[in-house]
């Protein structure tokens, strides 16, 4: 199967799989961001039944950017690919949550971010520290497979952080539409860096060895066949 419909399927699988909740939840926070005015408009809009241009093009890019990312993996690694992009996905979901100030909304989200700042600061850090370890779980086939990986992981945590506090200062509260759209942004930006880190690399690694074909086998062919 071609790696750009195999890629395809996972994430739409995935999709279906989540429910569409955090699809849902970045087109929401698309339309919001695109709206002028105070928290309160900015959460209006969010809960609001329409779908704006905003919406609809923030999903499209995010999703083609994903598969396409998934796909440009080096084979098999693409296979673990979603697990780790799905794992820091999740984390950024924490991060977010102990970044962001509740909206106040009374949703599952709140509920949420009021369940992870509950406590004094070492306990949150080391609820933080503990979620980190559990995404690193489903990330970590990958990450034996192709060690540099875990640079990419390492710098999935900081961008997540980055995305968390960008989110927060711009709505000005995070919410549960909030955090469904900084685990969609966390795993196509997560996806990005692995396909960076991975494709800098000149040789193969060990998970992805096959016969290479180098630019001197064609005229060795071709001195065989005219020799």
């Amino acid at each position: 199967m071609p790696p750009l419909v195999a890629a395809s399927i996972s994430v739409f699988a995935l999709e279906v799989l989540e429910g569409f909740n955090h699809a849902d939840g970045l087109m929401d926070s698309a339309d919001a961001w695109m709206a002028r005015g105070s928290k309160e408009r900015k959460l209006e809009v969010m809960k609001d039944k329409y779908t704006g241009a905003a919406a609809v093009a923030t999903f499209v890019m995010t999703s083609l950017v994903t598969v396409a990312s998934l796909a440009y993996l080096p084979y098999p690694l693409s296979a673990l690919g979603l697990a780790y992009a799905s794992s820091t996905g999740s984390l950024g979901m924490s991060v977010a949550a102990e970044l962001g100030r509740p909206s106040g909304g009374g949703g599952l989200g709140d509920q949420f971010l009021t369940a992870v700042k509950t406590g004094n600061g070492p306990k949150r850090w080391l609820l933080l520290a503990l979620a980190i370890c559990m995404a690193a779980i489903p990330a970590s086939p990958l990450m034996m497979a192709a060690p540099r990986s875990v640079a990419a992981f390492l710098a999935s945590i900081a961008i997540s952080a980055c995305v968390g506090a960008c989110e927060d200062r711009s709505f000005g509260f995070t919410n549960g539409d909030v955090l469904g759209a900084n685990y969609e942004l966390d795993r196509m930006l997560s996806l990005v860096l692995l396909v960076i880190v991975l494709r800098s690399r000149p040789e193969p690694y060990p998970i992805c060895k096959r016969k290479s074909r180098t630019l001197e086998e064609p005229v060795r062919l071709t001195t065989r066949l005219h020799g």
